[in-house]
C-alpha cells in the first residue's frame, strides 16, 4: 500500500496563505494588493494604488486596451474593482500587463513628464519595469519611476515617468 504524500497539498495551502498574508499586509499598510497565481510565483495580478492617494488606482483609460498599434493612456482613477484596474506584474520578463497589453513609456520617452500608456507588447526597454525594494516601478529604458503627476486625485490624469525620488506619488 502506497502512502500519499501530503507535500503537494501543503504547498498549495502555503501559497494560498502566503497570498492572503501579502494582500492583508498591502491593505493595512497602503501598498499594492497582490493576488498570486497558485501555480507560479513569477507573475502576480495586481491592483496598483499610489500610497499617497489611498482609494485611487492605476487604470486603463476607459478599459480600451492599447490595440492595433494605437496606444491608450494609463491614468489614475478612483478604485472601483473594474477590469480596467487589474494588472499583472511578471518579474521574470519585467513587464506590467493588462489584458495582454504592456504598460510602456510613450515613444520610448526618457524625459521627466513622458507619458505612460498601454500598447501591444514588443519586448522594448520602454515596456520593462522593475518593482523595487522602495515600492516603485522603475523603467529599464528610462531609469525613471512611474509617477502620479503632483499626487493627483483627479480621475483620468495620465501617469508619467519622473526621476525616482521616493515621493509618495511614486510609491505603489
Amino acid at each position: 500500500m502506497k502512502r500519499k504524500h501530503k507535500r503537494s497539498v501543503w504547498n498549495q495551502k502555503s501559497k494560498t496563505i502566503y497570498a492572503i498574508s501579502l494582500s492583508l499586509f498591502a491593505i493595512i499598510f497602503g501598498g499594492i494588493g497582490i493576488y498570486l497565481n497558485r501555480n507560479s510565483f513569477a507573475a502576480a495580478q495586481v491592483i496598483v494604488s499610489p500610497v499617497g492617494n489611498y482609494g485611487y488606482c492605476m487604470d486603463d483609460y476607459q478599459n480600451k486596451n492599447g490595440v492595433a498599434g494605437a496606444p491608450n493612456k494609463v491614468d489614475i482613477f478612483v478604485c472601483n474593482n473594474s477590469a480596467a484596474q487589474n494588472w499583472t506584474y511578471n518579474a521574470s520578463n519585467h513587464t506590467v500587463t493588462h489584458n495582454g497589453q504592456c504598460l510602456e513609456v510613450y515613444q520610448n520617452g526618457t524625459a521627466n513628464g513622458s507619458k505612460v500608456d498601454l500598447f501591444p507588447c514588443n519586448s522594448g526597454k520602454n515596456q520593462q519595469w522593475t518593482y523595487t525594494g522602495n515600492n516603485t516601478f522603475k523603467g529599464t529604458g528610462s531609469g525613471k519611476c512611474i509617477d502620479d503627476p503632483n499626487g493627483s486625485t483627479t480621475n483620468n490624469t495620465q501617469l508619467q515617468i519622473w526621476t525616482c525620488s521616493g515621493v509618495t506619488q511614486q510609491i505603489w
